[in-house]
């Protein structure tokens, strides 16, 4: 009973896989790859979705609660972007 309860504490405050895929597509395109047109934009984010790293990233941002996964995700844009200059 008590783990059914944490799990379901833990999923209230935190968001679901298709949610954080979402934000963080939404980021790359907005944001990193902003002055792309939107065939490299798409070609961009394809291969990072390839990489075991997104999937690492959209894991680790399931286990961190809502309020702070917006400033995570913009971070990583953040960083990103000085990468890419």
């Amino acid at each position: 009973m008590l783990a059914l309860l944490l799990n379901f504490m833990v999923t209230s405050e935190s968001y679901d896989k298709k949610t954080l895929d979402g934000m963080v597509l939404k980021m790359l395109w907005e944001k990193v790859y902003a002055r792309y047109d939107a065939k490299a934009k798409e070609m961009a984010i394809k291969q990072i979705r390839q990489t075991g790293d997104y999937e690492n990233l959209i894991e680790h941002l399931m286990k961190v609660k809502r309020d702070k996964v917006r400033k995570i995700i913009n971070l990583v844009g953040e960083v990103m972007i000085i990468y890419m200059n």
